[in-house]
């Protein structure tokens, strides 16, 4: 089953691959030597005598039988026990010792990959995998992905994007496997508590002999990138990610979007929707909710062509990939947060969610480019920058988890020319301390 020679338009899922004339100036690996791969786990049907019989499954389990706002079922989003890439279960693919470049994107609807190459004996290969792309193109320079056989350096998110460059050019003759790690065993071992069964994603058959590759890894990949800091002039957005048993949600997590309450003395204490904050400058600042639902009312309006920081503070333990439409984005900052005095049988705050400064978070160095979709874990709040331009209209965020998303956890955003923002008058425009957290 070698897949260098499949059509990568696969399923429901198209791949495109965008080139521009600074990539073009690389030589980076192409033709055969560049192959996407489009993972999605999946689980397969039996037939009466409980033989697989080839027919996906979708297999979930309700926690709810119907939220009573929507009528829908709720039920924990999908993981399948057998991955596939390009559309088929553990693959393999033929390689000569060389350079490939590998186009990875995550395709499932809710599992969250922690990938590592392993060699024969299960033991993590150091040294041979490079990411230089993220979501929105290339990163400034190369990021050595370390596999230290205990926490993976490659997490993918269902939804986000990797450009790969793999040196197979000292490994003839060897069969290297890519796989998944759980969270409690070694890579390659299978881990149930971790939902990871099968830890198997595909193999690399190394070929024995190969014509000198003379690619060199670049130092740097793109020299027109610039880092996005907090100077620029921007606008603040403040969103919260719930927990699935916070009060009038019914059973999932929601997507709330907060506005600063000017003058917080005349808020009672704890009320439902109103989370008091306090940020790394020691100030606690109150916010009001002011949508959790898809149907409700527009809340953010954009100046086309503006920068903006949006926060996202997830109160919640599971982590959610959050994805933004139009723009690209960079992350500025991940801060660990005390969620404790967030009550969801009241639906509000009874003591202000707290930044954590004894627990740092630095950004790893393949977070450094741009990006649309990332990671935001429990107890922590997530600040990215963006521009967005190039098209007025009307736009989503969500979480990126396809049955979070369905059940309700995705809002509306409004792009408009920015002289016309002035007959706005349904507020959301997002001012600099709208939102500000840190």
């Amino acid at each position: 089953m070698n897949i260098t020679r499949w059509n990568v338009m696969t399923g429901l899922y198209g791949t495109y691959l965008v080139r521009d004339d600074e990539e073009d100036a690389l030589h980076l690996p192409r033709g055969d030597r560049e192959i996407p791969l489009l993972l999605a786990d999946r689980n397969l049907d039996t037939d009466e005598d409980g033989r697989l019989n080839g027919r996906l499954l979708h297999k979930t389990v309700i926690v709810q039988a119907k939220n009573p706002e929507t009528g829908k079922p709720v039920s924990i989003p999908f993981t399948g026990p057998y991955t596939t890439v390009n559309g088929r279960i553990w693959p393999h693919a033929e390689v000569d010792a060389a350079w490939y470049r590998f186009r990875l994107v995550n395709a499932s609807n809710a599992r969250i990959y922690n990938l590592v190459v392993v060699d024969e004996d299960d033991n993590p290969v150091p040294g041979i995998v490079h990411q230089i792309g993220s979501d929105g193109g290339l990163l400034p320079r190369p990021v050595p992905i370390d596999f230290d056989g205990a926490l993976p350096t490659l997490s993918a998110a269902p939804a986000e994007r990797f450009d790969l460059l793999v040196d197979f050019r000292a490994l003839a003759g060897r069969t290297l496997r890519l796989v998944n790690k759980g969270r409690n065993q070694p890579p390659g071992v299978p881990d149930p508590a971790g939902d990871v069964r099968y830890p198997a994603v595909m193999e690399f058959r190394v070929g024995e002999s190969c014509e000198a590759d003379t690619f060199e890894l670049p130092e740097v990949l793109s020299g027109s990138f610039r880092r996005l800091t907090h100077d620029i002039e921007h606008g603040h957005r403040l969103i919260v990610l719930t927990p699935p048993a916070t009060k009038g949600a019914g059973g999932h997590p929601e997507i709330w979007e907060m506005a600063e309450v000017e003058h917080p003395g005349d808020i009672h204490v704890p009320t439902e929707g109103v989370i008091q904050v306090t940020g790394p400058d020691g100030r606690t600042r109150t916010y009001r909710r002011t949508a959790r639902t898809f149907n409700d009312g527009l809340g953010f309006t954009i100046a086309e062509g503006s920068h903006e920081q949006w926060s996202f503070l997830n109160l919640a333990p599971i982590i959610h990939p959050m994805h933004i439409h139009l723009a690209d984005f960079q992350l500025l900052g991940r801060d660990a947060y005390d969620v404790s005095g967030f009550d969801p049988a009241v639906g509000g705050t009874r003591g202000p969610i707290r930044f954590d400064a004894g627990s740092s978070i630095p950004l790893a160095p393949n977070e450094l480019g741009y990006k649309d979709v990332f990671q935001v874990p429990g107890n922590q709040m997530l600040r990215v920058m963006g521009k967005f331009d190039g098209a007025y209209g009307r736009f989503m965020y969500h979480c990126h988890l396809l049955e979070h998303e369905d059940m309700g956890m995705m809002r509306p955003f409004v792009v408009m020319p920015a002289e016309a923002l002035k007959f706005d008058h349904g507020g959301g425009h997002g001012g600099h301390g709208e939102g500000h957290t840190g």
